[in-house]
């Protein structure tokens, strides 16, 4: 598995849980400072909706890096 897929992958499982959070929570919208809808599965989202949680994910990797934790996937 590569670093990208890696990336995309936790970017996925974490929009689409903060997703089902706010829903479960009655909100219908949630807009991005460009205007885009991000009350939907991660998969409907436009690929710079998708890259922000792809940065914010990198980032999250970075810091885990730089504090020497190692993130194990099986």
């Amino acid at each position: 598995m590569t670093t990208d897929q890696i990336v995309n992958g936790m970017a996925e499982a974490a929009h689409n849980a903060w997703w089902e959070t706010y829903k479960s929570l009655g909100y219908t919208s949630r807009k991005a400072a460009w205007g885009e809808e991000f009350m939907v599965p991660f998969d409907q989202l436009s690929e710079r909706g998708k890259e922000f949680d792809r940065m914010i994910m990198r980032a999250i990797l970075i810091h885990f890096a730089d504090v020497g934790a190692q993130v194990v996937i099986s």
